[in-house]
């Protein structure tokens, strides 16, 4: 009797090579849409039937990214006998293998794995990390006392925060599909390119790829539709190739602590992040020269509610003994002014300063000073700061346009609008339009004897009171 066999999903050519890889580090990325979840969910699958009760560990950044996943592995896993269990969040195998389903986002999440072992671990879009710091350090979990072999399958595509470590990583070394080791760790890796037209399971690729040209910049657009890594987006806005890094000098006299605030819902786990900004000048503040340099010493942008925003800020204000705190106005600045002045009222040791800033004024023009400050090349950014993909890359695509690529430079924007302000520098003064001649008046005259009228009780004439706002960003 022949026995016919129901074919689930068929791999693309791409996915078929490093289905077949034996390379225990394997980076598979380059286009959107280039079957990465598919691949790494049949990765697994090719693990756990040659490795019965093995143990595998499918991670994205956050809780909520795993839901595309969950999604996938709903339509596959059950048509392969394997059952889900929704309180641990893993789906169990009819031969004992076990995939676990988590999250991680920081480094916290990451010691939670201590201890646990694993014989394959998949991080799907590893680019939205700045820094491997957090994945490498689950490499410890990658070991079997049973003598089976480990894998590492990574997934991810180019512009993202995780750009330049994934490219120094697994692109740089060697061309796709040529294994090479690394020469600190020993480790052996390999990198497979994705491609968008290999990918057959997308049923309209035409219209996949009109939907992604308007997701992004043109540049980004056309590193995520041909998977090439060399092309960087650009805003036009910022040029971080003109931010340097450096050491920092010791000791910093002003340091101040700018915060581009967004808070979100307790467990909401969604929507813009709250930017913290440590700026620091060295020299004058206010009397710009050839030798000021401006430190943007540390940098966290996170997804907090309030009560969480409070105790990072708290924490920074300990650590960094900030000149003063400047705070973006707006319900999100006001919410954490309120929490924060209590806190502070409460301490035995005292306060910090707060003062609220502007946030009136299109993004572009609020950019304006940050702009000037790295066009002129005096910012600097400490060597080796982890921050600095991140705020790279933000600097990189930021356009004015797209909100959820600008936290952390209108973070960073608040401290040089602040000394700018501080400073004098007011944007010039359109000329006065002409005075139009009146029959028998003497206008010049007028000009020579007459006091400017200001209305008693409101203080600067209207027309100053318009340049006030201007540069307040009213």
């Amino acid at each position: 009797m022949t026995v016919v066999h129901e074919s689930i999903w068929t791999p693309s050519a791409r996915q078929c090579l490093a289905l077949r890889s034996n390379v225990p580090d394997l980076f598979f990325g380059g286009a959107r849409g280039g079957g990465k979840t598919d691949f790494l969910l049949a990765d697994w699958v090719g693990v756990a039937s040659a490795q019965a009760g093995c143990t595998g560990l499918l991670l994205r950044r956050t809780l909520p990214e795993l839901d595309d996943v969950q999604r996938r592995a709903w339509e596959l896993y059950p048509r392969l006998g394997a059952e889900y269990k929704a309180q641990s969040r893993e789906w169990h195998f009819p031969n004992g293998s076990c995939l676990r389903m988590r999250y991680l986002e920081s480094l916290q999440d990451a010691s939670r794995y201590q201890g646990h072992q694993y014989q394959w671990i998949g991080v799907d879009e590893a680019g939205n990390y700045a820094s491997p710091e957090v994945i490498d350090l689950l490499r410890g979990c990658l070991r079997s006392s049973r003598g089976w072999k480990c894998w590492m399958r990574v997934t991810g595509n180019p512009g993202g925060p995780g750009h330049d470590w994934l490219k120094a990583r697994y692109i740089t070394p060697a061309p796709p599909g040529v294994a090479h080791v690394d020469p600190e760790t020993g480790i052996r890796r390999v990198f497979i390119l994705s491609k968008l037209e290999d990918n057959q399971h997308i049923t309209d690729p035409d219209a996949y790829r009109r939907n992604l040209s308007g997701a992004g910049p043109a540049h980004l657009v056309r590193a995520w539709l041909h998977g090439d890594w060399e092309v960087l987006p650009n805003g036009g806005v910022l040029d971080p190739g003109k931010i340097n890094r450096g050491v920092p000098p010791t000791y910093l006299a002003r340091k101040y602590l700018s915060i581009d605030g967004a808070l979100t819902e307790e467990g909401q786990g969604r929507g813009d992040q709250t930017c913290l900004t440590i700026w620091a000048v060295e020299g004058d503040p206010i009397r710009e020269c050839a030798s000021t340099r401006h430190w943007i010493l540390a940098q966290d942008a996170q997804r907090w509610n309030v009560t969480q925003a409070a105790d990072a800020v708290m924490a920074w204000c300990r650590e960094w003994d900030p000149y003063v705190i400047y705070i973006e106005g707006g319900p999100s600045g006001l919410a954490l002014k309120a929490v924060l002045q209590e806190r502070m009222d409460m301490a035995t040791t005292g306060g910090w300063r707060i003062e609220m800033v502007s946030h009136a004024g299109d993004k572009i023009s609020k950019a304006t000073a940050l702009s000037d400050v790295i066009g002129a090349g005096r910012l600097w950014v400490p060597e080796g700061a982890a921050f600095w993909p991140a705020f790279r890359d933000q600097c990189t695509v930021f356009d004015g346009r797209d909100g959820r690529k600008d936290d952390r430079v209108d973070s960073a924007g608040i401290p040089p609008r602040v000394l700018r302000k501080l400073a004098g520098n007011k944007p010039p003064k359109p000329p006065a339009p002409p005075v139009p001649a009146r029959r028998g008046i003497d206008i010049a005259a007028k000009l020579v004897h007459d006091k400017p009228a200001v209305q008693k009780g409101i203080g600067a004439p209207v027309g100053q009171r318009s340049a006030i706002q201007r540069m307040l960003g009213g």
